[in-house]
C-alpha cells in the first residue's frame, strides 16, 4: 500500500479518544448545522472530516444546463484527491518525479477514524487520511482545483453526439492521472450496509446522507412507542398513519447492523433504525423530497451522516422557492454568478447546476465597493476550516468568508427574514467603464447573450 502502513490495533484506543475530542471540537466550532427542517436524529456523524471537501462535478455544455456527473473529494482548497489502485507494474512505472508529484493528505494530530474514514501512519510520524481503505493524495499537476475532474469528464464525453455543440476538448497541457491512479469519488451509498429496498442517499434538502426506500423516498424515524404511532402526531392526531406509512419488512427479513425489524400490533414486521421504527411521509412526491422534516416532534429524517454546515446556518422553506440556505436568524444567503448563455432554466426553483470552477475563479472578489453598499459578505470565524460543500475564502481585507459549492455567500442588507427578494437580480456590463471586466462578468455569445453578474438564492 502506497503511503505507509495502515495503523495497527494498538492505536485503536488513541483513535477513539481522538474521535471523541474531534467531535467536541466540531460541536464547539458549530459544525452541526441548525437545520429547521430536519430535527434531531440518531447516530449522526459528519459526512466528511474537517479539511476534506465534497465537490459536484458537472459536464458543461455550450448552451444547456451543466449536467451533474458525480461528486468528488477535495482538500481544504477544493483540490482533487487521488488514490493508487494499480498493480505493482503501475507502481513501478510511477517513481521518482512522477511519484513525488503525489503528496499525502496529512490529517490533524487529533484526527480519529469513523465509518469510511481511517488513518495511515507515515514515516515522519504524521498521519494520512484514508478513504474506504485507500490513502488519499493531492497531485501537483492539478494547477486549478477540479481541473483533472473536468479532464476526466471531457475524455469520457469528447466523442458524444449531442444536440448542441460539444465544446469538450483536452489540451495537451491538461493531463489525466497516470495509469494506476484514480480521482476519488465520494460514495455515500457505501457508508452503511443496508437490507434490500433500503439504501443510503444524499438528500440535499436536509443536507445529509439519509435512509431511503426502494423508490428513493426519504425515510423517517419515529422516536415514540410504535404502538402509539397513530396518535402521537400533533397535526393529525388519531390519523397519523394517513400521513406516515410504516416501512414494512417481510416475514423472512434479517437484521443488518443498526437496521433491524420490530413487531407491530397487527402482526406485521417493520424496519427500525437504531431501535426507532421507520416510516415514509405521504407528501413526499419524488426522490429528494423531505417535506416531513420538522412537521412533527416525534418524526425525524433517518439521518446516517449530516453534512457540515456553520453553526449560524440553517435550511428553511421559502414560499415559491422551496429549500434555501439562510442564517440562523432567517436571512437568505445568496451566491453571485457570472452570466453564462443558457437555454432557459435560470428562473426555475433551483436554477442551474452551477459550475464549481466558475465560482472558484470569481472567489470573494465578485462584489466591489459599490456592491458592498447593498450586500454583506457572510463571514467565517478566523479559525474556520473547510469541510463538505463549505469552503473558506480569504478576502482582500484579510477576513474569511464562507463559500458554498464554490460560490462566496452574501446576505442582502435590509432584507427581512424568510424573504427572497434578490433571486436573479442582474448587473449588466455594457461598456469599458463598468466596474467589472468581461472576463469577470461572463461570456458574450454570438446568439445575442450579454455579460453581467447575477444573484441567486443559495440552495442546499
Amino acid at each position: 500500500m502506497i503511503g505507509g502502513k495502515v495503523k495497527t490495533l494498538a492505536r485503536i484506543k488513541r483513535s477513539a479518544a481522538a474521535a471523541a475530542r474531534i467531535g467536541a471540537v466540531l460541536a464547539a466550532a458549530g459544525a452541526l448545522a441548525s437545520c429547521s427542517m430536519s430535527g434531531a436524529g440518531s447516530g449522526e456523524q459528519l459526512s466528511t472530516p474537517p479539511g476534506i471537501t465534497t465537490v459536484d462535478v458537472t459536464f458543461t455544455l455550450f448552451a444547456s444546463q451543466p449536467e451533474y456527473q458525480w461528486t468528488r473529494l477535495g482538500d481544504d482548497k477544493g483540490r482533487s484527491l487521488f488514490q493508487f489502485v494499480g498493480t505493482e507494474k503501475d507502481k513501478a512505472a510511477c517513481t521518482g518525479k512522477c511519484r513525488a508529484q503525489f503528496q499525502p493528505l496529512v490529517a490533524p494530530e487529533d484526527a480519529g477514524s469513523y465509518k469510511s474514514w481511517s488513518l495511515v501512519d507515515l514515516a515522519n510520524g504524521k498521519q494520512q487520511w484514508s478513504y474506504r481503505g485507500r490513502p488519499l493524495y493531492t497531485w501537483k499537476k492539478e494547477t486549478e482545483p477540479g481541473a483533472i475532474a473536468e479532464n476526466i469528464v471531457c475524455k469520457q464525453r469528447e466523442s458524444a453526439k449531442l444536440a448542441e455543440f460539444n465544446t469538450c476538448s483536452i489540451p495537451k497541457d491538461r493531463p489525466l492521472p497516470p495509469k494506476g491512479w484514480r480521482l476519488v469519488r465520494y460514495e455515500p451509498t457505501t457508508i452503511l450496509k443496508t437490507p434490500p429496498f433500503i439504501a443510503v442517499q444524499r438528500v440535499a434538502n436536509v443536507s445529509g446522507n439519509t435512509l431511503v426506500d426502494g423508490k428513493g423516498a426519504t425515510i423517517y424515524e419515529f422516536t415514540g412507542d410504535v404502538e402509539d404511532d397513530n396518535s402521537a402526531c400533533e397535526n393529525a392526531k388519531g390519523r397519523c398513519l394517513q400521513e406516515w406509512s410504516p416501512v414494512l419488512a417481510s416475514a423472512l427479513a434479517q437484521d443488518v447492523g443498526p437496521i433491524t425489524t420490530i413487531a407491530r400490533a397487527d402482526g406485521t414486521r417493520q424496519w427500525a433504525f437504531n431501535g426507532n421504527p421507520l416510516y415514509t411521509y405521504s407528501s413526499d412526491r419524488q426522490p429528494g423530497d423531505a417535506k416531513g422534516a420538522g412537521r412533527e416532534t416525534s418524526w425525524h429524517v433517518a439521518m446516517v451522516q449530516r453534512d457540515f454546515a456553520p453553526a449560524n446556518v440553517k435550511t428553511q422553506i421559502v414560499a415559491g422557492r422551496g429549500a434555501v440556505l439562510a442564517t440562523s436568524d432567517g436571512h437568505t444567503l445568496y451566491t453571485r454568478h457570472p452570466f453564462e448563455f443558457r437555454w432557459g432554466g435560470r428562473n426555475a426553483r433551483n436554477g442551474f447546476n452551477n459550475d464549481y470552477a466558475t465560482g472558484k475563479k470569481l472567489g470573494a472578489g465578485g462584489c466591489d465597493k459599490a456592491c458592498l453598499a447593498e450586500w454583506q459578505p457572510f463571514l467565517a470565524p478566523s479559525d474556520a476550516v473547510s469541510s463538505g460543500y463549505w469552503e473558506v475564502y480569504k478576502r482582500k481585507d484579510g477576513k474569511k468568508q464562507w463559500a458554498y459549492k464554490g460560490y462566496a455567500l452574501y446576505t442582502r442588507k435590509g432584507e427581512k427574514p424568510g424573504v427572497v427578494s434578490a433571486n436573479n437580480v442582474y448587473d449588466y456590463i455594457v461598456g469599458k467603464n463598468d466596474r467589472y471586466s468581461f472576463e469577470e462578468a461572463g461570456v458574450q455569445s454570438g446568439f445575442g447573450g450579454g455579460a453581467g453578474l447575477f444573484w441567486h438564492a443559495a440552495i442546499p
